[in-house]
Formats: structure tokens, sequence, C-alpha cells
């Protein structure tokens, strides 16, 4: 009985074990490495959304001091949902709930904070939303009616204004 071996060039051309494991292998590699770096993406949009929601109560604000209010935010309001004054405004209440959705996103476990305040005489308003998740150190972003806006390590508004704001 006569043997045949295969000649080099009529062996079929392919990938051995070990090489397509290894290729598995990098491909999981950068999957890993890719879902990692879309997560930090995921948090740094939704807290540039509660950003922009935040800007948006700043104009919305005004609008409703020079028409609605009559020259007046309310006074000595301490909720996000009074009756009466700024913040029963229906677009404000839901740019400070779409704020809110946005950092709860994020983190669901984890209770997103809110304070709204306007002064004694309804001339001042600030807006606080806590735990935001873009940010390493999980600071506050606070915006109110003097111009103020930014991260805070304080957790709650007061008479209007924001506790102090480290950087934007």
């Amino acid at each position: 009985m006569k043997r045949q071996y295969l000649s080099a060039s009529s062996r079929q051309a392919g990938f051995t074990l070990i090489e397509l494991l290894v290729v598995i292998a990098i491909i999981g590699l950068l999957a890993t490495i890719a879902l990692a770096s879309l997560n930090s993406a995921r948090k740094k949009s939704a807290d540039a959304a509660v950003k922009s929601n935040m800007a948006n109560i700043a104009g919305q604000a005004e609008l409703y001091y020079d028409g609605t209010g009559n020259g007046s935010y309310g006074a000595s309001l301490s909720s996000c949902t009074p009756a009466t004054g700024l913040f029963s405004d229906a677009n404000i209440t839901a740019m400070i709930n779409a704020a809110k959705a946005q950092a709860t996103f994020i983190s669901p476990a984890t209770a997103v904070t809110a304070s709204c305040t306007t002064d004694s005489v309804g001339q001042k308003w600030a807006v606080l939303i806590g735990n935001l998740k873009g940010d390493s150190t999980n600071r506050n972003w606070c915006v109110d009616s003097s111009g103020n806006k930014g991260f805070t390590t304080g957790t709650a508004t007061t008479a209007g204004v924001c506790p102090t704001v480290t950087s934007t």
C-alpha cells in the first residue's frame, strides 16, 4: 500500500485553533475598552443634558418674571413643586424634572436631589440638582438669578442664591 503525502502546495489554507483564539481574545479586550469609554461618555452626555436644562431654566425664569410673575419670582419659596410662584410654572417644572431624570438615568439607585428657593421678596431664585455622574467627585450643579452657574459642594440653595460655585 502506497502512502500519499500532501505537498505544501496542496494543503488547504486556513487558520490554526491557536490563531483563532488569539484573535478572539484581542477582540474581547478591545470590546472591553470600548465599553468602558462608552460608559464614561454616557455619564458626560447625561450631565450635559442636566446642565442644558438648568441653563434653560434661567431663560424661562426671566420670561416668568416679566410675564406671569409681574416682576416677582414668588416670595419665600423653598420647594421645587409649590402651588404658586416661579417653580409652579409648567415649563420650569418640566425642565427640573427632565434634569432629575437625566441624572437618574445614569444611576437609578442613587437618589437625585433638587433644591429650589426664592428670597423673601421674590427677586432672586436658585435651582440645584445633585448627584451629577460625569463629575468624579459627584458635586452638584447650581444655577441662580444672578448668573451664577457651576459645580458646588453645597447641597441646598438658600434664599435664591447658589452655595459657593467652585467651577463651571
